[in-house]
């Protein structure tokens, strides 16, 4: 008896001994990981959210690394977003200009003070003497469904006098939809018999987020846990695209998607998600508009190589790069709303100047980028909005 009860005296202190080095090592591992940022280690600045999906989680430091070649600092605001601090209450003799929109006005690969929204508020400072202030609600992955439901839950408790929305087609139109969206833990807008506006939130309901959820409560803590979390929605994606891949391949003489849109022959289910999309941008432009709020609809560019464009003309002869710039245009003139568009901008300053004004990994827009939609964003203000007179 004395015998079996040192062996397990013995057993359980090496366990307990093993454990013991065990949470060390995974301390100083943490401890590697926040302060050298190995593997591209950081915590969460993101939490789940049930209406939207994902949302920034306010005063929570931020680190980037991602298209730049040196990483991104910062912290999100007191009300959850990558911007300077606001003030609830709008100072008198300011032109307040909401701008909202995903991974484009987010816009984490330059620094806030090098993106289009800083650039072209300290523009109209200089140049008219005014003071306007140009709020950032921009989020990575959003579509004109989150988009529209961040108008009405934030943007308008800060009394703007303009809303601003970039509008992306590249993902935008896909994202709109369950069976086409990148990802489907979102919200999603479908239309009653009476064409009405329903608002469908049950991926919250999911256990998938149930325990995002709660994964997420460590996240913020812990780079460790962030960074497995990371690999494996990565990890994901990349069997998503893989699929995706494959489908375009089987159909490789058919352009697919939103580029099937630009061409004479659209497939159905992007017809339809255009379709809504476009809705989605009316409502939000009327919703503006009865609270005597101006709107304006600005369409990015799709970066388009010049290999690439011959590429898709050679797979169907009647693909058309500026379709959305003009078919947009026409729209917003349809329903009344202002409009600018950036893909011909873009396509005359690369062959004027010759420069890359995207990042060359995923196309977001370069510190040239922002400067040239800052520019073309100012010179919009000037010819559409008296901002002086407000």
């Amino acid at each position: 008896m004395p015998l079996y009860s040192s062996a397990t005296s013995k057993t359980l202190t090496n366990i307990l001994f093993s454990l013991f080095v065990l949470f060390l090592f995974i301390i100083a591992l943490e401890f590697l990981l926040r302060t050298t940022h190995l593997f591209g280690a950081k915590t969460s600045w993101t939490r789940p959210d049930l209406k939207l999906g994902y949302v920034f989680i306010p005063g929570h430091e931020y680190w980037y690394k991602s298209e730049n070649d040196h990483p991104i600092s910062g912290r999100i605001n007191q009300f959850g977003w990558r911007d300077k601090d606001w003030s609830m209450t709008k100072p008198r003799s300011t032109f307040r200009i909401a701008v909202l929109g995903d991974s484009f006005v987010e816009a984490f690969q330059v620094e806030r003070e090098s993106t289009f929204l800083a650039l072209a508020e300290d523009q109209v400072r200089k140049e008219m003497r005014y003071s306007v202030e140009v709020m950032n609600f921009g989020r990575s992955g959003y579509s004109p469904t989150e988009e529209f439901l961040v108008l009405k839950d934030d943007v308008l408790k800060f009394y703007p006098d303009l809303v601003v929305l970039f509008f992306f087609p590249g993902n935008d139109i896909a994202d709109v939809n369950r069976e086409t969206a990148i990802d489907s833990r979102r919200p999603f807008f479908g239309l009653s018999e009476d064409g009405e506006l329903v608002l469908d939130t049950d991926f919250s309901r999911t256990k998938e987020f149930k325990i995002r959820s709660f994964v997420s409560l460590f996240r913020q803590y812990s780079a460790l846990i962030t960074l497995l979390s990371d690999r494996y929605v990565l990890y994901r994606a990349l069997i998503a695209e893989r699929h995706r891949t494959e489908s375009r391949e089987l159909s490789s003489k058919k352009l697919s998607g939103h580029l099937s849109l630009c061409t004479s022959n659209p497939e159905r289910i992007f017809s339809e998600n255009y379709k809504l999309t476009k809705k989605l941008i009316a409502v939000i432009a009327e919703y503006c508009r009865a609270r005597e709020i101006d709107f304006m609809l600005v369409c990015c560019d799709l970066h388009y190589h010049p290999d690439l464009e011959r590429e898709y003309k050679k797979i169907d002869p009647t693909f058309d790069p500026n379709f959305f710039e003009d078919d947009l245009k026409e729209y917003a003139r349809s329903i009344n709303i202002e409009y600018l568009g950036l893909q011909r901008i873009f396509e005359q300053a690369s062959r004027e100047v010759g420069l890359s004004y995207h990042w060359r990994s995923d196309g977001h827009w370069n510190y040239q980028g922002h400067r040239l939609v800052a520019n073309a964003l100012v010179d919009k203000l000037k010819a559409s909005f008296k901002i002086e007179d407000r």
